[in-house]
């Protein structure tokens, strides 16, 4: 995941629904989530356990997202939304890092083992 691919919120939030206190929030994100990405935001690794908990989250098809919040913790809550968005962000991309050192540390074995067999085959050659 690129700079430029990262998820983060598009334009301010909007109140959707209020009841007494209790507020629904929307957001609009900057791109369609990947299953993985969801999974990492949904489950962050620095939270707090409160109704904006990501795993309260509702995505919806149009790129947004719908979360609980209340009228004295509403702008709190938008930073911590802003957060959790970060924090998935940064684990996508330290799993596609680990993915590619993995893919790197293979071709490298086989480039050794290859590199191995020629060395046997040339000292072979005029036997």
């Amino acid at each position: 995941m690129s700079e430029s691919t990262k998820i983060k919120r598009a334009g301010s939030a909007e109140v959707i629904s209020k009841n007494g206190a209790d507020l629904w929030v929307r957001i609009r994100l900057s791109a369609t989530p990947t299953v993985n990405w969801l999974q990492f935001f949904r489950n962050p690794i620095n939270c707090q356990h409160n109704k904006t908990h990501p795993s309260n989250a509702r995505f919806m098809a149009d790129n947004t997202l719908d979360f609980e919040s209340t009228m004295n913790e509403l702008e709190n809550d938008i930073k911590l939304m802003d957060k959790y968005l970060d924090q998935a962000n940064a684990a996508c991309i330290d799993q596609k890092t680990k993915e590619l050192a993995d893919i790197k540390r293979k071709e490298d074995l086989e480039t050794e083992k290859k590199e191995e067999l020629r060395k046997i085959n040339e000292s072979i050659k005029n036997i």
